[in-house]
């Protein structure tokens, strides 16, 4: 399920406050979900009403947080962490995506967008590197596969939401 299926292809979604959290309710509480033992919640970057809408409203228990090695997107995760921490959201573990350039004639690597920021950001916070990721396919195919190991072995990823109680 999707909020993009919810409105208008060619639309923007600029909804605050309670309209984010309106709809949120709506997607956790009205779709026909069926059974479920986890669901995955794919946030946006930043500490606004989405996230703090989530962690405040819905039983959360754990989140990892998705960053490149760029100043800025670090400077995001790092927000993202110590909101998750102080809204008592254990943080699961840290993601790097894009850490490194392949070029495709010739297979060289360049770190374009800085080195170790994710790994420097995870050890200055107590949080555990999951992935360090070339691309944001192979990171979608990393985290994709960590999900699926985690369900078996009933542990929790990215910001899991416990549904069986409240479904």
């Amino acid at each position: 399920m999707s909020m993009g299926f919810l409105v208008d292809q060619q639309s923007a979604i600029v909804w605050r406050g309670l309209m984010v959290m309106s709809a949120i309710q709506r997607l956790i509480r009205q779709v026909a979900w069926g059974p479920l033992d986890y669901l995955v919640v794919d946030m946006p970057p930043g500490t606004g009403d989405v996230q703090l809408s989530i962690s405040q409203n819905i039983p959360v228990s754990g989140s990892v947080v998705v960053t490149t090695p760029q100043d800025l997107s670090l400077l995001d995760a790092r927000r993202a962490l110590t909101m998750f921490q102080q809204v008592d959201v254990p943080c699961l573990g840290l993601v790097e995506n894009m850490s490194v350039f392949v070029c495709p004639c010739c297979g060289h690597q360049e770190n374009i967008f800085g080195q170790d920021g994710g790994a420097n950001l995870a050890r200055e916070v107590g949080a555990t590197v999951l992935v360090v990721e070339a691309t944001a396919a192979a990171a979608a195919a990393v985290v994709m596969f960590v999900v699926a190991i985690v369900v078996l072995v009933a542990v929790v990823l990215l910001v899991v939401v416990l549904v069986g109680s409240h479904g």
